[in-house]
């Protein structure tokens, strides 16, 4: 199984977003839904400017 570090912007106010996933679609489906809980971030729009892929959650 793949491990991704990826970096998310929000198209509303252009702010960076890094996370930590198995399955970067579906996290980023999850992140445009609004379903995040942050008070940073409310229904915001995403794109992905950057995935960091490894085979082991350590590297």
């Amino acid at each position: 199984m793949l491990h991704h570090i990826y970096i998310l912007q929000s198209l509303k106010d252009g702010k960076y977003y890094i996370g930590y996933t198995t399955d970067v679609e579906e996290r980023l489906k999850f992140h445009n839904a609004g379903l995040q809980r942050s008070k940073h971030f409310n229904i915001h729009r995403f794109l992905v400017r950057h995935i960091l892929s490894c085979l082991k959650r350590t590297n």
